[in-house]
This record gives structure tokens, C-alpha cells and sequence, in this order.
């Protein structure tokens, strides 16, 4: 798991978002799905703005910064949820009226170097050797003979 965690935030951390939607797409990823989750990235941060925004206006409203009662979460959140689909529903129309039709056009072709090559095989080396010589195994057997185990 921590594994995973790490390699997927190195990825994200230095490659750009749509490098990585690009890759998909040419390692013959579903284009729907893609194409969802590039919606995702890019109107995450407008919902979150949308939601910094609500909860503004509310700490304006009520100076006294007491915790919001179960009610109020929920007309928060269901202001948030009709926002968010107008916003929605305007975006659509915006790209169809620029002439969307299910693809996002691609600005440069990626294609895989050595490097690329060499760094897949150095992570799943890792893997390999890190499934056979379990690092716990080890700790835990030098840790048992330091306490006299």
C-alpha cells in the first residue's frame, strides 16, 4: 500500500495532469473514462471554490463560529449540489457551442523513451526483490534478538 501511495503521488508530482491523461489514453484506457476523469481534475477545484465560498458566507452570517447544526450541513450541501450541476449544465453548453463532441484535442503526442522503459523495470525490480526479502520479516527477527527474545 505504501508502495503504491508513493509511486502514484511521485507520478503526480512530477508529471503534468494532462501528460498523465495522455498516457492513459495510450496505454488504450477506455476514452470515456479518461475523459472523466479530466472533467474531474478540472472542475474539482470550481466545486471547492463553490464550497470555500458557502462556507464564507455562512462564518459571515454567524460571527459567533458555532458548529453548524445537522439541518444547516445539509442545505450547505444541497446548495452546493444545485450550484455545482448549474455550473455543470452552463460548462456543457459553453463546449458544445465551441464545438465539443466527446474528445479533448491533444496538443502534443508522448511517445516512451529508454527512460521510461528503465524506470518501470527498476519499480517492478523493486517489487519483485521486496516480495521475496520482506523488510518486516527482517526488522522484526533484529528487533526479537535486541530484547533478548
Amino acid at each position: 500500500f505504501v508502495l503504491s501511495v508513493g509511486i502514484s503521488l511521485t507520478l503526480v508530482g512530477t508529471t503534468s495532469m494532462p501528460r498523465i491523461f495522455n498516457a492513459l489514453l495510450q496505454i488504450k484506457i477506455p476514452r470515456v473514462f479518461v475523459l472523466q476523469l479530466e472533467f474531474l481534475y478540472r472542475h474539482l477545484f470550481v466545486l471547492v471554490d463553490e464550497a470555500t465560498d458557502l462556507s464564507n458566507a455562512r462564518s459571515l452570517r454567524d460571527p459567533g463560529h458555532r458548529l453548524p447544526s445537522i439541518s444547516l450541513v445539509t442545505k450547505l450541501l444541497s446548495t452546493l449540489l444545485y450550484r455545482s450541476i448549474e455550473r455543470a449544465q452552463r460548462v456543457y453548453m459553453c463546449m458544445q457551442a465551441r464545438g465539443f463532441r466527446g474528445e479533448v484535442p491533444v496538443l502534443y503526442r508522448e511517445s516512451l523513451s529508454l527512460n521510461d522503459y528503465l524506470f518501470v523495470s527498476s519499480v517492478a525490480f523493486y517489487c519483485l526483490v521486496a516480495r521475496l526479502f520482506p523488510l518486516t520479516q527482517w526488522i522484526g527477527t533484529g528487533f526479537q534478538r535486541g530484547l533478548g527474545y
